[in-house]
């Protein structure tokens, strides 16, 4: 068991969606303390947490055809 759990950038198919709600859900009902980072990933979902951060980041534009993205933080 975790105090805390931080992720970033996990689910980048949508059949990925439900296993990490039902972990987050788990976590949370664990007590923990869950961070997750997103950098505008399309089948990401805050999972209900708190927006506490966001910058634009630069990016090489070869990532994605963008010279950056806007990075964001939820949780609490």
């Amino acid at each position: 068991d975790s105090d805390v759990v931080v992720c970033a950038d996990l689910v980048s198919r949508e059949a990925q969606r439900a296993p990490f709600r039902a972990a987050v859900a788990a976590w949370r009902g664990r007590g923990a303390r869950v961070w997750i980072a997103d950098s505008g990933r399309p089948f990401f979902e805050d999972q209900g947490l708190p927006l506490v951060a966001e910058e634009r980041v630069a990016i090489t534009s070869r990532v994605d055809g963008q010279g950056e993205r806007v990075v964001r933080l939820f949780g609490g």
